[in-house]
């Protein structure tokens, strides 16, 4: 017998939200760690606001706020306006932030404007390092084996907004029209987000970005720490240090803590692995990273078949730290450089392969290091005729790399849309890498 299409609701329905949310959803085990956090932070929230004798209008409660964020977060809501809108017909999020079913939700407006609140008492931060103290006493954490990662973010600025730093006044009459023109962080600004910061990442296209940063321990892949930095190719280094260091204060002791590396070093400039030439002597080395799983990593390009390569390294941190040298310390090797062949030694040279073109020098600005070159097509990259700005490997490149010059030169891709020039001849003449032979 088919059932009728009818829709008849009782005068009175007798149901708590707790009964349309399944017993073993996620959600109720989170909400347990979150409310425990929370409680945690009353003090907090009390030095945030207005004592109640005082009178007033109440806020929003910083618990159901930060509920609610989170929310957004784990179910990637784009904006508070849809997470108002879809928390006034799903009974999954109003259980979890702690609204009833006959409760107003917050106009989007209010809802930002309490949010802000929260973020200048850095409440979220105070939540964070509350949930990770919750691993930590459930003995989830080493404390001792870390890996650092990065990732873009796209900045909510358009192409339009970055303009020229040395406008005149509110002129923004070129913002459109942008064709053929030569646009960088130094000269451009975005008139809608100054701290965005155009870049780009391999054969991608240059966006308006930020980079956000994650620490993970190993033991159980939870993040202790995360940061957002602006969009360039030596934020994740820097970022990983103050990670580091934030992680080694965290643990109990004044002495010395030693911290381990996963063996895969991303730099945000380099993908590296440690490679053993001989007994206490090693070599980084530039890879190409493929898959991974929780404690393997593929290694495309870079490493051959039966080399010792170092699994983990240990690094003494104190307040001096310096990261950024170690990896320096131990040796050089050549972004894209040859893996030595049968027969071949350690100690000889190791030349740079990248990709090559020709053009003419239009501008060089030693202070920085930096080159400007109207360059042909790139085939290895499919890249167009175009003028772009480069770096340099180092100083003495610079002799033949003067304003009008045609050169034919080699590059390489060192970081996240940080191009280097390796080699550059007068156009006809063999390109030579500065770097042979350096070990």
């Amino acid at each position: 017998m088919r059932g009728a299409d009818t829709f008849t609701e009782s005068l009175f329905t007798m149901r708590h939200l707790d009964d349309f949310v399944p017993a073993d959803h996620p959600l109720r085990v989170i909400r347990m760690m979150v409310n425990k956090a929370l409680a945690s932070m009353d003090e907090l929230f009390a030095q945030m606001y207005a004592a109640d004798i005082k009178g007033g209008r109440p806020s929003i409660a910083p618990e159901k706020l930060l509920r609610a964020m989170l929310i957004q977060v784990l179910y990637s809501v784009r904006s508070e306006r849809q997470l108002m809108e879809q928390t006034q017909y799903n009974l999954l999020f109003r259980w979890f932030i702690g609204l009833a079913m006959d409760d107003a939700v917050w106009v989007p407006t209010v809802f930002s404007k309490n949010r802000e609140r929260l973020i200048e008492h850095d409440a979220v931060i105070e939540f964070f390092n509350q949930i990770v103290q919750q691993a930590q006493e459930q003995e989830l954490l080493s404390g001792e084996h870390f890996s650092v990662d990065g990732t873009l973010i796209q900045a909510w600025a358009g192409h339009k907004s970055f303009v020229r730093k040395d406008r005149q006044g509110d002129d923004d009459t070129d913002a459109g029209d942008f064709k053929d023109q030569k646009r960088s962080n130094d000269t451009h600004e975005s008139t809608t987000d100054g701290d965005a910061r155009l870049y780009r990442k391999g054969k991608t296209a240059s966006e308006l970005r930020f980079m956000g940063h994650t620490l993970t321990d190993n033991r159980h892949g939870l993040v202790v720490s995360a940061v957002v930095t602006q969009a360039d190719g030596h934020a994740e280094r820097e970022a990983a240090k103050a990670m580091i260091n934030d992680a080694r204060q965290a643990l109990p002791g004044d002495e010395p803590i030693t911290i381990t590396l996963g063996a895969d070093i991303d730099s945000g400039t380099r993908q590296i692995v440690l490679v053993q030439l001989q007994e206490g002597r090693f070599e980084p080395r530039d890879v190409k990273v493929g898959a991974r799983s929780e404690d393997r990593i593929e290694i495309i390009e870079g490493v051959r078949d039966g080399e010792m390569v170092v699994v983990a390294a240990n690094f003494l941190i104190d307040a001096e730290s310096n990261l950024k040298a170690a990896v320096g310390s131990l040796g050089h090797a050549g972004h894209g450089a040859q893996i030595p062949t049968e027969g071949s030694t350690s100690t000889q040279a190791v030349t740079g392969v990248g990709h090559q073109a020709e053009g003419t020098v239009e501008e060089v600005d030693t202070k920085t290091s930096t080159v400007t070159l109207a360059h042909g097509p790139v085939a290895s990259l499919k890249w167009p005729a175009m003028s772009m700005e480069f770096k340099v490997a180092n100083s003495a490149l610079l002799k033949d790399l003067q304003p009008g010059a045609a050169v034919a030169f080699e590059f390489v891709e060192r970081g996240q849309g940080e191009w280097v020039i390796t080699a550059a001849k007068p156009r006809g003449k063999t390109t030579a890498n500065p770097h042979a032979g350096h070990n």
